[in-house]
């Protein structure tokens, strides 16, 4: 029997969402709507950029989620000539939020690694500059920046990868000084990994509002997930001689899946 909570959760509200898991990611993408390659939500994350970048320039207020940009960089004595990699970085929007609470004189190289068609037209675009630069892959900045870089940062996107573990490992052979993970969902199980697929409107995906022509034409966007093993994770954390700083608990039930819902975690690592 449905409790009364629940019933009256339903009521008001519709049934809970739940997002449906697969055997494996390629099975989950199949299903998928083309979410990396989708002109259209590209067009409106690179549009939503432009006018964040917009209202920092001129002191309008923002959401307060978005401090969490922040928080690896107070553990940093000193800000100046840091290189960070921007791991599913999308148009820039955090290196832009950052350049707003540190000053437009604070000194960086940010590098965002995304998707062939957001680097194609966040550099149309002229998002890039001297500091902000683009690339399609982490293979492409391999061998230029290996070694190099202060803080790896990786907001909500591993988790969207075809293959996480892959991913963490070309990431942590970059050796960087620290590692920042955040809004990354976890099984605390010792179990095979949950792969499912998100459901999303069009309006979440990137950091504002939208308006105009993408008001009229929002749409359910779907992407195919990894509910990373928190097991899995922290031994590979060890084979490469990494220590976990802080581990937090982010957002409650943030995947809902027809197996049981899961929590997003931070992690910061040194």
């Amino acid at each position: 029997m449905v409790s009364l909570k629940k019933f009256i959760i339903n009521f008001l509200f519709g049934k809970e969402v739940k997002f449906q898991t697969y055997d494996n990611f390629n099975e989950a993408k199949n299903v998928a709507n083309d979410y990396e390659e989708n002109n259209f939500l590209v067009d409106l994350i690179i549009d939503k950029t432009k006018k964040f970048k917009h209202l920092l320039n001129h002191n309008e207020p923002i959401d307060y989620i978005n401090i969490r940009t922040f928080f690896p960089f107070i553990l940093f004595e000193n800000n100046e000539n840091l290189q960070v990699l921007d791991f599913g970085g999308a148009a820039g929007a955090h290196y832009f939020l950052y350049k707003y609470y540190f000053g437009q004189s604070q000194k960086i190289q940010w590098h965002v690694v995304e998707t062939n068609i957001m680097v194609e037209k966040a550099k149309l675009c002229d998002l890039e500059n001297d500091e902000l630069k683009f690339f399609s892959s982490i293979e492409e900045i391999e061998k230029k920046y290996i070694n190099n870089y202060d803080l790896i940062y990786a907001n909500a996107s591993i988790q969207y990868t075809d293959n996480p573990y892959s991913t963490l490992k070309k990431l942590f052979n970059l050796n960087p000084k620290n590692i920042f993970i955040t809004r990354t969902p976890f099984d605390l199980k010792v179990r095979n990994d949950i792969i499912g697929i998100r459901k999303s409107n069009l309006n979440s995906n990137g950091i504002g509002q939208f308006e105009g022509e993408y008001e009229k034409k929002n749409f359910d966007i779907n992407y195919p997930f990894t509910i990373i093993n928190k097991h899995k994770f922290e031994e590979l954390l060890i084979k490469h001689n990494r220590r976990i700083k802080l581990l937090f608990q982010e957002e409650k039930n943030s995947y809902p899946t027809d197996i049981e819902k899961f929590d997003n975690y931070g992690y910061l690592i040194e």
